[in-house]
């Protein structure tokens, strides 16, 4: 059979939600015409249905899935069970529907013109994953393949190691492996949740390696780093640049600031993501938990302290000699005032007066 029940050699399937078919009272999904007596809900991605839930909650709810969600397949849009349109009729009710339980309708081959019509393919699904099955799988894990499996469901983008426990079976583990197995479904149930995760790994793995050395200061980025510091030198100097000014400004942040800025690239430590891995043999040992580092980033003070240093480097000899040129000017003008004032002075008749002695 595709679907992988889950079940164990003395594990009360009953408890664990793995019950008969004659005992489903959930959805049911109608092909052909719509049967107007039965409708139902498909199923949706509830992971974050509850952001408030606590871990421990979220647990109970992946092993223990409520009545009415044990027999919808994970993934989106699934019914627990679908009525079939048949070649009988009734004088009264019309066309005769059959119910036919998720799993049967998704693998058999019977049933293979009523999914193209409901899914727009006819392909069979060679796996389907109920609810139960999530804690059915990792029950069958032993530490050691939980750990290894872990490290995947991670790299693959599905857990955060940081929110799980060693080798345990606890929530974000859980909620992991329900992840992989809604992407199986979601795209036709060709592939095992396994393999679904590895595939997921492989894809981040490889994104991963493509925005390593991320960091770079091509040409194209030094001349726009230029083209900002000449506006900024424009406007110091209060006007335009001289064709000898802008080419001399660009040698000196090309070979100074610049070239600094990409040698400082070159070092920068990439960072890892947080691993867990296992010491010891598969029969015994421990997991053993790493965190991950941060990317150490790009010292952009560099360019922006280097460029001004550039500036003050070719403006402020400049600037130190228009200040005592304006103080100069200043000096002649109070000066050339008080020149004007004496002259006007001596220019004035002082009056006299006939005094008696």
């Amino acid at each position: 059979m595709s679907h992988i029940s889950g079940h164990i050699d003395g594990v009360n399937d009953e408890e664990y939600g793995i019950m008969p078919p004659s005992s489903v009272q959930s959805s049911t999904g109608s092909v052909g015409n719509v049967s107007p007596t039965t409708q139902g809900n498909p199923t949706t991605d509830t992971t974050n249905a509850n952001p408030g839930n606590s871990s421990e909650e979220q647990y109970l709810n992946l092993l223990s899935p409520e009545e009415s969600e044990k027999y919808k397949p994970l993934g989106n849009n699934f019914y627990a069970q679908y009525e079939v349109e048949t070649e009988y009729t009734d004088a009264k009710d019309g066309a005769l529907f059959e119910k036919i339980m998720a799993e049967e309708f998704l693998t058999s081959d019977e049933y293979q013109e009523a999914r193209r019509k409901l899914f727009g393919s006819g392909q069979a699904w060679k796996y389907v994953y109920l609810p139960s099955d999530i804690g059915a799988q990792a029950r069958q894990m032993s530490p050691y393949m939980i750990t290894q499996t872990k490290g995947l469901l991670a790299v693959a983008g599905l857990i955060d190691l940081n929110k799980t426990y060693g080798s345990e079976i606890d929530a974000e583990f859980l909620k992991g492996i329900k992840l992989a197995m809604e992407f199986s479904m979601n795209n036709g149930g060709q592939m095992s949740w396994n393999a679904a995760t590895k595939l997921l790994a492989g894809v981040s793995k490889s994104q991963s390696v493509q925005a390593q050395g991320v960091y770079t200061f091509d040409d194209e980025q030094m001349d726009e780093f230029v083209d900002e510091m000449l506006k900024k030198a424009k406007t110091r100097k209060g006007a335009p640049l001289s064709q000898y000014e802008k080419q001399y400004i660009r040698s000196k942040l090309e070979t100074g600031p610049g070239a600094d800025f990409r040698t400082s690239l070159q070092g920068l430590g990439q960072g890892s993501e947080p691993s867990l891995t296992w010491q010891g043999n598969a029969l015994q040992g421990q997991a053993v938990f790493t965190p991950g580092t941060g990317a150490e980033e790009p010292d952009l003070d560099i360019l922006s302290e280097g460029g001004q240093e550039v500036l003050d480097e070719i403006f402020e000899p400049r600037e130190e000699l228009q200040a005592v040129a304006n103080q100069e000017d200043e000096t002649f003008y109070r000066m050339s005032q008080n020149l004007s004032g004496l002259k006007a002075a001596e220019n004035t008749p002082v009056p006299r007066t006939n005094v008696r002695i």
